[in-house]
């Protein structure tokens, strides 16, 4: 139960752009010094050390000091944190036939599968194999946690386009899990389904299709009501939504372009 509420602490956090105080020490360290974490467990603290990665993107977007290179360089230390944890959380699922349901003395307990890949390699591909459903579901939510962290680089490294492929690619993992569990037989599916909402939203957000942007202009929204325009103002703030568009009207769109030979 409490690592239900966990979760759908985060997922309020986010929606509403808001840090949360499950994402302290006292709430991320002391419950679990007698019961042990399992993967869930584990994977839920590393998404709620993304809220302050999101909170020190939002003020870099909106300075009007010279803060930025300091703001930057502080982003960039904590996104790359990011990454080394999903990938050690990555690295211990594969050593596992069922890491999602194992017991927590079994999944603390072990060995990390050691490969010779560096993290931060923009040619590797950290990635989940859909075996069952509950590692296709909480596989999808460790692909959106992916999907975030690499977009943020985009605002403290000049060399996060080099991510464009992995990012692809953790989406994809996203769309399998979503064609891997709606083939599974029985009610259970349908939960498995409503798990995908939130790494769907986050897809749908964090990577839209590029041509989405192209054909946007300012006329489609002039013959919005007022109701429409406040819709759509309250949308633009959920998941932080006007940080993914920023990166991608400023940063994401210009890159893709570039590496479009058709283009």
């Amino acid at each position: 139960m409490l690592t239900e509420n966990f979760d759908l602490k985060f997922v309020a956090s986010i929606y509403r752009s808001e840090q949360h105080a499950f994402a302290l020490p006292e709430w991320t360290n002391i419950p679990f010094q007698i019961h042990p974490k399992t993967a869930f467990d584990e994977l839920i603290d590393i998404l709620f050390r993304l809220l302050p990665c999101l909170s020190v993107a939002d003020k870099i977007i909106t300075a009007t000091t010279n803060t930025d290179d300091w703001l930057q360089g502080r982003l960039n230390t904590m996104v790359l944190d990011i990454i080394f944890q999903l990938y050690k959380w990555w690295s211990q699922c594969i050593s596992m036939l069922s890491p999602v349901e194992a017991p927590a003395d079994e999944w603390m307990n072990a060995n990390k599968k050691h490969t010779n890949e560096d993290p931060y390699d923009p040619s590797h591909f950290p990635l989940l194999y859909h075996t069952d459903m509950p590692t296709a579901a909480l596989g999808s939510v460790y692909d959106s946690a992916n999907l975030i962290a690499l977009r943020l680089l985009f605002l403290s490294s000049t060399s996060a386009y080099l991510y464009e492929e992995r990012i692809q690619r953790h989406a994809q993992s996203i769309l399998s899990a979503k064609e891997f569990i709606a083939a599974v037989p029985g009610p259970s599916s349908g939960r498995g389904l409503l798990m995908l909402g939130f790494p769907l939203r986050i897809m749908s957000i964090w990577n839209p299709p590029i041509q989405e942007d192209i054909h946007l202009t300012p006329n489609a929204y002039e013959k919005s009501d007022d109701n429409e325009s406040k819709c759509s103002s309250a949308r633009s703030k959920e998941l932080f939504a006007h940080v993914a568009s920023y990166i991608f009207n400023h940063h994401v769109a210009t890159s893709r372009k570039m590496r479009d030979p058709s283009n």
